[in-house]
């Protein structure tokens, strides 16, 4: 029978029946070399203190990664708010097109510092963008956006065979 090999906390690979011998603490009755007990912890502590953030590669560069969207589903509207601070109203982009709605801002700023015969100039740009997937039964006619503390709300108007009404129970 083969078995599978297991990946140690410092990448060495042995087969499973290697490990069982090895692994921590005491193998058949041999205690183990403190140098090998002193790698373990340190590969240990690189494994519990590195595993749980993401690695530059899984990061994705869009800007999503890091403002939040909410979409709520209210009686009569379908409420979506999303922050995108340091924007002003004006740097926004809306469309709806069939049942997606388009959301996005660019915003630039540029300085210039004089100090002597130096000039320095600053440039930022920011970007924010997102795509909502929304159900058929909203009117694009009616549709509102505000922006206020850096969160952009986009009220969107359900049809009125949309809207949520209390059905009685006979």
């Amino acid at each position: 029978m083969v078995q599978k090999n297991k990946k140690e906390g410092n990448g060495s690979r042995l087969p499973g029946s290697v490990m069982e011998h090895v692994g921590r603490g005491k193998a058949e009755g041999l205690e183990r070399h403190p140098l090998t007990r002193l790698r373990d912890e340190v590969s240990s502590l690189f494994d519990r203190f590195f595993g749980s953030w993401s690695m530059p590669w899984e990061w994705g560069m869009g800007s999503d990664r890091f403002w939040g969207v909410d979409v709520l589903d209210e009686d009569k509207d379908i409420v979506v708010r999303a922050e995108a601070p340091g924007f002003d109203p004006k740097d926004f982009d809306i469309h709806i097109s069939e049942n997606t709605l388009s959301m996005r801002a660019e915003h630039k700023d540029e300085k210039e510092h004089k100090e002597g015969d130096i000039r320095r100039f600053e440039r930022q740009q920011s970007t924010f963008q997102r795509l909502i997937p929304l159900p058929s039964n909203v009117n694009p006619d009616k549709v509102e956006a505000s922006y206020k503390n850096g969160v952009l709300e986009v009220r969107l108007q359900k049809t009125e065979d949309a809207q949520r009404r209390r059905i009685e129970v006979k």
